[in-house]
């Protein structure tokens, strides 16, 4: 299968049905093969997806470690935002597969992934996808985006906390200056922006006092 340069959908099922059963060495060289057919192609090749997907969720206990599985969502999240709109098909696939690696990185307890880069970019993207008129794709999202707010970024308490208190204040100052200027959209604007640094407050106050 390794050497294969032609891996059909019936081939890669049969590759993966394997992973159970087999030695680390052996499983993370089958890994190697998928993430890198998937990184190298041109055109999305779903049946690696779903290879992919099968591979992890099957995957021996102990032969997926963190950097595995934040390295495999990093690539999934590149392709996912490079992928057009209009290709629900292999929006799906990506979705599908993205939810399996947040699924393992739950269960791992994984920690710590970058928030601006990874964490933010993908939640919004995956918010976005929710609204999709394709039921499929709607609930893939979905689910995604709720397994990804199960894994903590790596921004402290003391950064979220000023980051939330930056955004109240510059609604408040665009509520005023709106006020002042009777513009109506402004208004609405700085209300957002309240909102957004409210949004999750009770959260990071839970958090504090547990601490």
């Amino acid at each position: 299968f390794v050497r294969d340069e032609l891996k059909t959908s019936d081939i890669v099922f049969e590759a993966v049905s394997l992973a159970p059963v087999l030695e680390q060495d052996e499983f993370q060289k089958l890994l190697r093969v998928f993430v890198d057919g998937i990184n190298q192609s041109l055109l999305l090749e779903t049946h690696l997806l779903e290879g992919l997907a099968y591979l992890i969720k099957n995957a021996p206990p102990g032969d997926l470690d963190s950097d595995d599985l934040v390295n495999i969502l990093e690539l999934l999240g590149t392709r996912l935002k490079g992928t057009r709109p209009q290709s629900t098909q292999h929006l799906c696939q990506l979705v599908l597969a993205v939810s399996s690696v947040l699924d393992s990185m739950v269960d791992s307890q994984v920690k710590g992934i970058e928030r601006e880069q990874l964490h933010e970019l993908l939640s919004q993207y995956l918010k976005d996808l929710q609204q999709s008129s394709d039921p499929r794709l709607a609930y893939q999202a979905a689910y995604a985006y709720q397994a990804l707010q199960y894994i903590p970024d790596d921004e402290t308490i003391l950064q979220t906390m000023l980051r939330r208190t930056g955004k109240v204040m510059k609604g408040i100052s665009v509520v005023v200056s709106a006020v002042k200027a009777i513009d109506l959209d402004k208004f609405i604007d700085g209300l957002q922006h309240i909102q957004e640094g409210l949004k999750g407050a009770e959260e990071v106050i839970s958090t504090v006092g547990s601490a």
